[in-house]
This record gives C-alpha cells, sequence and structure tokens, in this order.
C-alpha cells in the first residue's frame, strides 16, 4: 500500500510538472525547500544503515514484479485469454528481468562491498553540493518570486487602470447611449416628417399625374385647335384668294358702276331723247295727220281744180288761192312744230330732217330696246354679284366672328393653365425646398451619427488597446508560469536524482511520505483551484469573444449591443470579483498549510 501511495504521489507530481496550469505556491515551495535541507542535515546520520537501503531495493523489486504481475492481469482480463507464444515470450522476459534484477543484486553487493567506507564522505559531498545547488535554487526562486511579484503588481495596476478605464467607458457609453437615444428620436421625427413628405409627394405625382393627363388632354385639343387653326388659315387663304377675287370683282363692280353710271347718265340722256323722240314721234304724228289732211284736202282741191270749169277758174281762184295759202301756212306750221320738237342731236347728226326722221326714230328705237336688254341684263347680274358678295361679306364676318370668339377662348383657357401650371411649379419648388431642407437635416443626422460612430470606434480601440494590454500582462504571467514550471521541472528533476539517494534513507522516506500526503492534499486543492482559474480563464476567453463579436455587431444595432455589453460587463466584474473573493478565500487557506508545512 505504502508503494501504490508512492507511485500515485510520483504520477501525480510529473502531472503536476508537466501541466502548465498548474503554478504552485512560491511561499509553500521554499518553506518544503528549507524543511528539507534541515532534515538532510538533521539526519545524515543515518547513511551508515546499508541494511535498511537493501531491505527497501529488495522491497521495490517485490513491488516491481508485483505491478509486473497486475498488468499481466488485466491485460489477460481485457484482452481476453493470452496464447502460448505470448505466455512463452513474458516467461522469458520474467526470466531475463530475475536474471537481472540478480545481477543488480550482485552488482549491489559488490558495490557495498566496494563503496561500504566511501559513500559518507560522498553522501557528504552531494549534500554539500545539493544545499549549495539548492541555494541557487532558493536564489533562483527568490528572483522569479520579486518578478512574479512585480508582475502580480503590474497586473493589480493593469486591472485598476482597466477598472477605470471601464469606468470611463460605461460613463462614455452612457453618454453616447443618451445621444443615441436622442438621436433615435429625432431620426423618428425625421422618418415622420420623411413619410409625410412622401405623401405630399405621391399626392405632388398625383397632381402632376392629373396635370400630365390634363397636358395631354390640351395637347390634344391644341393639336385639334391646331388642326382648326390650320383649317381656318386655309380657310383665311382661300378667303383671302376669294377675297383678291372679290377685289376683282369690285373692281369690276365698280367699272360696271362706273360704266353703269355712264350708262345711266347715258340711259338719261337716252330717257331725255326718247321723251323729246315721243314729243317729235307725237308732233312727226300730228305732222302725218296733218299732212294726211293738207294730203285729203289737196287730193280734195286737185279733184276740185280738175273738176272746175274753166270759165269757173276766174270765180274759183281766189278760193283756190286762199286754199293754197292755207295748206302753205299749215305746211309751215308743221314745219315750225316740227323744227321745234326735232331733237339737237338728230339735227347734229342729220341735217335734212325731214326725210330721214322716221327711220332715225326707228333705229333709236331700236338701240332703246337694245338698251332696254342690257340694262336688265345688267340689273340681273348686278343683283347675283350683290347675293354672292352679301353671301361672302357674311360668311366671313362669321369666320372673323368665330375666330375672335375661338382666340379669346383659347387666352382664357391659356392663362388658366398658366395659372395652374405656375401654382403647380410653386407647389413643387415648395416641395423641393422643403426635401432639401430634410436632406440637408437627414445628412447633419447621419454625420452626427457617423461622429458617433467614429467615437464607438474609438471607445472600441480603446476596450480593445485594454484588451491586448491585458492579453499581453496574461501572456506575460502566462510566460512566468511556463518558467516558473520549467524551473518546477528542474525541481523535480533535482528531486529525484535526490529521490534515488533519499530512497537510502528510511527515515527521510517517512518524512517525505508525510510531506508527499500534504504535497497531495495542497495539489488536489491547487488542481481544484487551477481548474477554477482555467474554467474562469475559458469564461473570460468567451467573454472576449462576446466582447469581439459586440465590436463586430455594434457597427449594425447600437442601442441593444451597448446594453447587453453593459450587462455582459458587469456580468464579468462579478465574477472577476468572485474570483477575487475567492483567491483572498485561498489566501488563508494558503497560508494556513505554508504553517502546517513549517510545523
Amino acid at each position: 500500500m505504502n508503494s501504490t501511495h508512492t507511485s500515485d504521489t510520483t504520477r501525480k507530481k510529473n502531472h503536476k510538472a508537466t501541466n502548465p496550469l498548474f503554478t504552485p505556491d512560491i511561499t509553500t515551495r521554499n518553506s518544503a525547500s528549507v524543511s528539507r535541507k534541515s532534515k538532510l542535515k538533521s539526519d545524515s546520520s543515518t547513511l551508515d544503515n546499508l541494511n535498511i537501503l537493501e531491505s527497501v531495493l529488495d522491497s521495490e523489486l517485490e513491488l516491481k514484479f508485483q505491478s509486473k504481475q497486475r498488468t499481466n492481469e488485466l491485460l489477460k482480463t481485457q484482452n481476453g485469454p493470452i496464447s502460448e507464444e505470448i505466455q512463452l515470450q513474458l516467461h522469458a522476459r520474467d526470466m531475463k528481468i530475475n536474471e537481472l534484477n540478480r545481477e543488480i543484486l550482485s552488482l549491489r553487493a559488490k558495490l557495498k562491498l566496494n563503496k561500504e567506507n566511501n559513500i559518507v564522505q560522498e553522501l557528504q559531498e552531494k549534500s554539500k553540493a545539493f544545499e549549495v545547488e539548492l541555494l541557487s535554487q532558493r536564489f533562483i526562486l527568490e528572483k522569479e518570486e520579486k518578478r512574479y511579484e512585480d508582475l502580480k503588481q503590474q497586473y493589480d495596476n493593469s486591472l485598476v487602470e482597466w477598472e477605470l478605464e471601464r469606468a470611463k467607458l460605461i460613463h462614455q457609453q452612457e453618454e453616447i447611449r443618451g445621444e443615441v437615444q436622442v438621436q433615435k428620436i429625432r431620426l423618428g421625427k425625421k422618418r415622420e416628417e420623411n413619410d409625410e413628405l412622401k405623401n405630399d409627394n405621391i399626392q405632388l405625382s398625383k397632381l402632376i399625374d392629373e396635370l400630365t393627363g390634363h397636358n395631354k388632354e390640351l395637347v390634344a385639343k391644341v393639336e385639334n385647335m391646331i388642326n382648326e387653326l390650320d383649317e381656318t388659315a386655309r380657310r383665311y387663304h382661300e378667303l383671302k384668294a376669294k377675297e383678291g377675287y372679290y377685289d376683282q370683282v369690285e373692281k369690276m363692280l365698280e367699272e360696271y358702276m362706273a360704266g353703269k353710271a355712264k350708262k345711266d347718265t347715258q340711259k338719261a340722256k337716252f330717257e331725255q331723247a326718247i321723251e323729246k323722240m315721243k314729243k317729235f314721234k307725237g308732233a312727226a304724228e300730228r305732222i302725218e295727220n296733218s299732212i294726211k289732211d293738207l294730203e285729203d284736202s289737196m287730193k280734195k282741191k286737185i279733184v276740185a281744180l280738175n273738176s272746175v270749169r274753166p270759165d269757173r277758174i276766174s270765180s274759183e281762184l281766189p278760193q283756190i288761192t286762199g286754199s293754197l295759202q292755207d295748206l302753205i301756212r299749215h305746211a309751215e306750221e308743221i314745219r315750225n312744230t316740227f323744227h321745234a320738237n326735232i331733237p339737237t342731236d338728230l339735227l347734229s347728226d342729220s341735217s335734212p330732217a325731214q326725210p330721214n326722221a322716221s327711220t332715225r326714230v326707228v333705229e333709236l328705237e331700236q338701240e332703246l330696246l337694245k338698251i332696254d336688254l342690257q340694262f336688265k341684263q345688267y340689273k340681273a347680274e348686278e343683283s347675283t354679284k350683290d347675293q354672292q358678295i352679301e353671301s361672302l361679306k357674311q360668311i366671313m364676318e362669321r369666320h372673323h366672328k368665330e375666330h375672335l370668339d375661338w382666340q379669346a377662348h383659347m387666352k382664357s383657357k391659356i392663362l388658366i393653365y398658366k395659372q395652374r401650371i405656375q401654382d403647380l411649379k410653386d407647389k413643387a419648388e415648395m416641395a423641393n425646398r422643403e426635401v432639401q431642407k430634410k436632406d440637408f437635416d437627414i445628412q447633419n443626422d447621419i454625420f452626427k451619427l457617423e461622429n458617433l460612430n467614429n467615437k464607438i470606434e474609438l471607445l472600441a480601440k480603446k476596450n480593445n488597446e485594454a484588451v491586448m494590454r491585458e492579453e499581453d500582462l496574461k501572456s506575460q504571467i502566462s510566460s512566468m508560469k511556463s518558467k516558473i514550471a520549467s524551473l518546477i521541472e528542474d525541481k523535480h528533476s533535482s528531486e529525484s536524482n535526490l529521490k534515488v539517494r533519499e530512497r537510502k534513507i528510511y527515515k527521510s522516506l517517512m518524512v517525505l511520505q508525510t510531506i508527499k500526503q500534504e504535497m497531495f492534499k495542497k495539489d488536489t486543492e491547487l488542481l481544484k483551484k487551477n481548474k477554477e482559474i482555467a474554467r474562469m480563464e475559458g469564461e473570460m476567453e468567451k467573454l472576449k469573444g462576446m466582447e469581439q463579436k459586440f465590436h463586430s455587431r455594434a457597427k449594425l444595432i447600437e442601442g441593444d449591443l451597448l446594453s447587453k455589453l453593459s450587462k455582459e460587463l458587469e456580468e464579468r466584474d462579478q465574477k472577476i470579483d468572485m474570483l477575487k473573493e475567492m483567491l483572498r478565500g485561498n489566501q488563508p487557506a494558503r497560508r494556513k498549510t505554508e504553517e502546517s508545512s513549517e510545523l
């Protein structure tokens, strides 16, 4: 049982030496080294007892043999029955082991005989060398302890600085959180205003769509009006052409009217001439009647003269002369009336009026009939031309009136649409001004948010720098731990060399066993503490990972992650406080163990 306990303790020591997390307390190591030194000095007189050493070696060989038997039994139970070849190999190996053990015993007996006298001096020299080595190791351990204390002081100072920086960061986070809340409220208001502006823009777009529809209708109407204008222009040009024609007609009418006036004057003249001719005709008829009467009377006179007897000529001659005088007088009267009633132009045209009067009257009547016919034709043409002119004037007046009405209507519509377009332009300008103002406010808010993000990034950089400092300190501490572990390994190697010599001392083994038991207890406690420290370091690594996640996600979501970060920092602070309390609670236990080890 003793041997199994020692093997377990050696195995645990080797585990402690290889485990980098195992960091035994320096004060306990110093106290153990001092106690070992004193015990080596006190037990130097017991090195002469070689029989005890032989019994110890024999017991070790027996223990090794028993351990081999146990391993063989375990192999049988785990791997099933062993074949004969393996049994023969194991038997041969055991035979060789027994032979070697016998040779070792013979060699030890020879050494015992040869070095029985010099072993005390060698052990004293080696003890002195071990004392020197222990002093050097103690000096190195004191240096490492001072360095460890310095590192611990630096770690404590860095923790204090970290606490101060964390408090500053928390204060800055609170300020930034307040600013972020204010900016969120402002952004909410800006978003509401932007929504209102969007609604206004939607309404404006609807109005613009309506206006575009109206504009399309107006364009269609304007196109129709342009077509109508083209039609009216075409009609106007036609009317212009007709107006030219009408001008020509008017000129012709003027010429006709001038000719008509001339003809009217001529007609008046002709009418006067006709009146005169009528008078002349009446006079001529009267003259003809009178001439006929004269002819009848002349015929009667001639008949009477022819019937007068020559004897009665003298008696009837005065009557005949009187009748002839009457006829002459009557002819003179007819000539005077004819000359008085004959027209002057007829007189001018024809000097011999008497023979050509009837023919001229007939010609004049025929000319009068022709002139009447022409005058009637001119009257008919004049009435038709007057009707055409009146209809054209009415059409021109109607078109002119329609054109003026259409121009007035279009001017009123154009004014209305200009007013509408101006109102819409004013509304659009107002909306654009509001949108520009809102965009300017949004740009200011974005600039403020960028400033806040820059502050958060600076804080994150500071936090990362603090984390890097903490990691550097932890790396330094881990390097110190590794150095201390290497020193412990060196110490354990030296202790293993010492164990070979200390096994020769029975009392020292008993003391070492008690010390080992106490160290085992301490080691178990330290292992538990190291496990807790490793667990806390894992939690610290998790917290660091969570912090890194927080820093990565802080750029996307500010408010929620800030609150989570503060909570996680509080939890970490609580855990650190718990660790500090645990470490403070472990310090008196260590002191008790140191006092018990010194005792």
